[in-house]
């Protein structure tokens, strides 16, 4: 006995099937059927739509106008690039270790968090500015101001200097290099 034959849904990565077309179907149909006893050649056409995918940003102490895009599959798209103060943005990475380029044809089938990667500038200019107490007990004088180049955000160790005239205090500081 024959029975008649439906077509099914292909798949395909990063679309949706939106169903059939033929030379007498314009629009596309899904669940077409070929009625048993039909006879000749059938040409059937599949159609697509591309789907669109949703990427937000983890910027990491970063800055950017736009935190979160959506992307069609198979499209060109970019991604502006983010700024923070003392660093220089390196890459985007997926949660899988994945580099993601800033601009190009969009080829993931899913909505993703991307992770931003940045390099610490090596010359942040940061200062030191040394102290000596009043004589008659009142207060602070600036007497030397350091200006200094360094990483953003390592920490350091300062140490006190001397001056003639004065007793030493040893102090030890830890500073952080500000961004």
């Amino acid at each position: 006995e024959n029975s008649d034959i439906v077509l099914n849904d292909p798949s395909r990565e990063g679309y949706t099937f939106t169903g059939w077309t033929t030379s007498s179907i314009s629009e596309p149909t899904k669940n077409i059927k070929i009625i048993s006893g039909s006879t000749g050649n059938f040409v059937f056409n599949a159609n697509w739509s591309a789907n669109t995918y949703n990427v937000t940003l983890n910027l990491n102490g970063g800055e950017s106008e736009t935190i979160s895009y959506s992307f069609v599959y198979d499209s060109s798209y970019e991604i502006t690039v983010p700024t923070r103060i003392g660093y220089a943005f390196n890459r985007f990475e997926d949660e899988d270790g994945n580099i993601i380029p800033l601009n190009g044809k969009w080829t993931i089938a899913k909505d993703l968090d991307i992770f931003a990667y940045w390099d610490a500038n090596p010359d942040t200019k940061y200062v030191i500015n040394h102290y000596t107490e009043d004589l008659n007990g009142g207060g602070y004088t600036k007497v030397n101001t350091e200006n200094l180049f360094g990483i953003s955000d390592k920490t350091l160790t300062v140490n006190s200097k001397h001056y003639e005239g004065f007793t030493p205090v040893e102090v030890s500081k830890q500073i952080t290099i500000a961004a």
